[in-house]
């Protein structure tokens, strides 16, 4: 009865996560379909992807960085920070170097390719600071999104879920037997 208990606990836990992913996402594809900017937000977060290599060899193309918009004033130096200029279709994801009142001076930190700094703009642009990153996050959705990896993802699934159905069955037919044992004897 214990082992059924636990198949039937690791079960639901597993079949939280996935409603609590499918719920996330979504959120994510409604409020992007609503959005009025040229990024979306969910529960005060951001996500992008990287780009170029620009920041290497802290992030490098094909990252994912999760953004956080903060108060104008809790900018600081050394900050990583995704914005957009006015202007622009595309963000970019750099590091503060300079702060002068509302005016932020951004360079990327991969010095081969960057040795100057960025064009100054106005606070308003961040979109906000870099709080994670999912390196290789590109590999990830270059094979989830190609028909390979979504049949792969689907039969997971299914054979996760059919393999926690398969166990709760055999320890409740093992703990009829034991009990059809127990009258018998």
């Amino acid at each position: 009865m214990k082992m059924e208990k636990i198949v039937r606990i690791i079960r639901n836990v597993y079949l939280g996560l996935l409603v609590t992913i499918i719920t996330f996402l979504g959120v994510f594809l409604v409020s992007s379909l609503f959005s009025k900017t040229d990024y979306t937000s969910v529960f005060g977060l951001s996500f992008f992807e990287v780009e170029s290599y620009s920041m290497y060899p802290e992030l490098t193309k094909g990252d994912l960085v999760v953004v956080k918009k903060l108060d104008a004033s809790e900018y600081e130096v050394d900050m990583v920070v995704t914005y957009i200029k006015e202007g622009e279709k595309t963000p970019t994801t750099h590091k503060i170097v300079k702060i002068e009142g509302n005016i932020i001076t951004t360079r990327g930190v991969n010095t081969q390719t960057n040795n100057a700094d960025d064009e100054p703009f106005d606070v308003s642009c961040i979109i906000g600071r870099v709080v994670s990153v999912w390196h290789g996050y590109g590999n990830v959705r270059n094979f989830v999104t190609n028909p390979l990896g979504i049949i792969s993802i689907l039969l997971i699934g299914f054979f996760i879920v059919e393999g926690f159905n398969y166990l709760e069955n055999y320890f409740k037919e093992k703990e009829k037997n034991k009990q059809l044992e127990s009258v018998n004897d």
